[in-house]
């Protein structure tokens, strides 16, 4: 950084660090294409070949709820301290100009469950909440980690492919709205709003393998 390097944080030294390093990671890109997924609009997506910004019409962006609250990582709730690529002097200047836009009160809590016989398999989550309303909890959860490459569209040379190592995680999605609040108008805005979040991580993420 202005051309200085610096040590960000440390690489896994074997397959249970790995595992914990992917997950986090996928954790923390779910969260920023959160914050992406609500901005509407002309975006720059790209570099060419030429070095040169495109610029591309982005995909239909739902319009907020009535009562929306453009805000920013830091005040949304996210204990910054505790994720390890936010440490990076890039990513802070980046924070430093996206906002979330969410229904006023709605919070962002990051979880880390470790794998044990009481909890199962490892996960990470992503739980966005308004209280008496709704909450989502987003679950990666880890299934593993193979020697052999068996995917097809992993086009690798032999040296390669005896280099690496495949990290299967399952994302899922899951909504719960408070049924106190069910008759109140606000809630079929949010019923919406949470909808098209869903889909759009469908869109984007859905492994058709899968289905």
């Amino acid at each position: 950084f202005n051309g200085e390097a610096i040590d960000i944080f440390e690489s896994p030294n074997n397959s249970e660090e790995a595992t914990k390093f992917i997950g986090e990671l996928l954790q923390y890109l779910l969260l920023k294409e959160i914050q992406r997924s609500q901005e509407k609009g002309i975006q720059m997506t790209r570099i060419t070949e030429g070095g040169v910004y495109s610029l591309e019409e982005g995909i239909d962006r739902p319009y907020p709820p009535t009562e929306a609250k453009k805000i920013g990582l830091k005040d949304i709730g996210v204990d910054t301290s505790s994720i390890i690529f936010y440490k990076s002097p890039i990513e802070k200047i980046d924070w430093e100009h996206q906002f979330f836009i969410v229904p006023v009160g709605t919070k962002i809590i990051f979880k880390n469950i470790s794998a044990s016989e009481k909890t199962g398999l490892e996960k990470h989550q992503i739980l966005i909440k308004k209280e008496r309303y709704f909450g989502i909890t987003i679950t990666i959860t880890s299934l593993g980690y193979s020697d052999k490459t068996t995917f097809k569209e992993l086009e690798l040379t032999p040296e390669l492919q005896s280099k690496t190592s495949v990290y299967t995680y399952l994302i899922t999605l899951d909504a719960k709205f408070d049924k106190f609040t069910s008759g109140n108008w606000k809630t079929d805005e949010y019923k919406n709003w949470v909808k098209w979040t869903f889909d759009y991580f469908k869109s984007n993420f859905a492994d058709e393998s899968m289905n």
